[in-house]
């Protein structure tokens, strides 16, 4: 036969669970695995997701491209002390088919053979990486036919050590002017549709 137990200890009972289950802790909300947030009500759980670095980081943007006149004075000006950080979109060529060496690089967006007859063409100094530049263009550029590949750079504008001897333009006679760029730091592939420069503020 069942037992009765009086109104009042069922209610003191059922506050008692109540009170219990209000003290747990509550749990985020995962995807299958626990592996991130899962959508709530329609909406996401925590936050949106990234967007390209370069779009989404602290950086300020500078001028167009073309023509580079102006953009090369912009560049200039951050290569003065204290120097600061620059993020370009760099098209990088290979100076063979087997893609072990880096040949003429410019600021721009679109792979190419040979840069625009205005483009602000670059001197790369990537002693600043673990790992070389053209070891990360070719893991970055997943075409291995392919001679040119656009990649977002970070660095300082100007030789890598003050005073270099070579940290100018070209020496007169010896064409086009390379301007050295000391990479610190190789991005993603650019998006062509989202070509500007960077620098921190």
């Amino acid at each position: 036969m069942a037992r009765c137990i009086p109104t009042s200890q069922a209610l003191a009972l059922a506050l008692a669970l109540a009170l219990a289950a209000c003290a747990c802790p509550s749990r985020p909300a995962t995807g299958p695995g626990g592996g991130g947030p899962v959508a709530v009500d329609g909406q996401a759980a925590g936050p949106p997701p990234a967007e390209s670095d370069a779009m989404t980081s602290s950086f300020v943007p500078g001028p167009p491209l073309s023509p580079s006149g102006p953009l090369l004075t912009w560049l200039q000006a951050h290569g003065g002390e204290p120097r600061k950080l620059l993020r370009l979109p760099v098209v990088v060529t290979f100076s063979n088919p087997g893609r072990f060496a880096i040949g003429r690089a410019w600021i721009g967006g679109a792979p190419a053979d040979a840069p625009p007859a205005d483009a602000v063409e670059l001197r790369l100094d990537d002693t600043g990486l673990k790992v070389s530049l053209v070891e990360h263009v070719r893991a970055r550029c997943a075409d291995d036919e392919a001679m040119s590949c656009a990649l977002w750079l970070d660095g300082l504008w100007g030789p890598r050590v003050a005073g270099d001897p070579f940290g100018g333009g070209a020496l007169p006679g010896a064409g086009p002017a390379r301007w050295p760029f000391a990479v610190v730091e190789a991005g993603d592939v650019v998006d062509p549709a989202h070509v500007m420069v960077f620098a921190a503020p």
